[in-house]
């Protein structure tokens, strides 16, 4: 398919999703922010959460820490241990989500010297992402994900949940694309006005899909592993079985 193809089929996909969920209402993660906490470091964290996650549990993961820590960089000096009890029991990929999370956060206390991203938020948009693309741990969804929702860049977030969803619609076909591909190429089919509203319709189809509670469902029943240090200084974080890549996404 074409980029202009694709740029066709995403946008009436997405009209078709908004025909039965109805339009798109603000991303929750805004409903989240805690006071006194810098908003970029808010969505970095929202969007490791959301990550092969869904809203719903991103919102509960979050609350979770929150109460059980004083504040982000309370939760950046847990150990992996600690972190992994500290997310629900329904979490997916605890291991690689806890080792990737700490890497970021103490990318972002080195880089800052502190977890205040003011600086960040005030840079050019292309520098912003290749600040975000170069942080230790952090998926490209994520990178992304905080680029369109909290800088406004152009940027289109696809995780393994997207990327399934979007393969059972036919937008994408069965050519072995990663997560990052699929999303290289929508941001490239996909205009800067319209990505929010597309980005949060593929998010809602893909919490609305019964197929996709399911595999959530069986990834979460497997028994725990055991957690492992995170991640080094080059962006490298090791999970629960092997090292994980750098700021790559999951199967889709």
């Amino acid at each position: 398919m074409s980029t202009e193809q694709l740029t066709d089929a995403i946008i009436a996909h997405a009209d078709a999703i908004e025909a039965r969920l109805g339009p798109p209402g603000p991303d929750p993660s805004i409903e989240h922010v805690p006071v006194g906490t810098d908003p970029l470091v808010h969505q970095i964290v929202y969007s490791m959460l959301l990550w092969d996650a869904c809203h719903e549990l991103a919102g509960r993961a979050l609350a979770q820490l929150r109460q059980s820590v004083v504040d982000f960089n309370e939760l950046r000096v847990c150990s992996g241990a600690e972190l992994r009890d500290l997310l629900p029991r329904d979490c997916p990929h605890k291991d690689e989500r806890t080792s990737r999370l700490l890497a970021t956060l103490n990318d972002v206390f080195v880089r800052e010297h502190g977890l205040n991203m003011a600086g960040v938020s005030a840079m050019p948009k292309r520098e912003a992402r290749q600040y975000l693309d170069t942080l230790a741990g952090l998926p490209q969804f994520a990178a992304a994900r905080v680029m369109l929702v909290a800088l406004g860049g152009h940027a289109f977030p696809v995780d393994g949940r997207i990327g399934r969803q979007l393969r059972a619609a036919g937008l994408i076909g069965s050519d072995g694309a990663t997560p990052d591909e699929i999303g290289s190429r929508l941001e490239r089919a996909v205009r800067a006005a319209d990505a929010p509203r597309v980005y949060a319709l593929l998010e809602a189809d893909a919490a609305a899909n019964p197929a996709e509670a399911t595999a959530r469902k069986r990834t979460t029943t497997r028994s725990p592993a055991r957690s492992r240090k995170n991640a080094s200084a080059n962006g490298e974080a090791a999970g629960s079985e092997a090292a994980t890549p750098k700021n790559d996404g999951t199967d889709a």
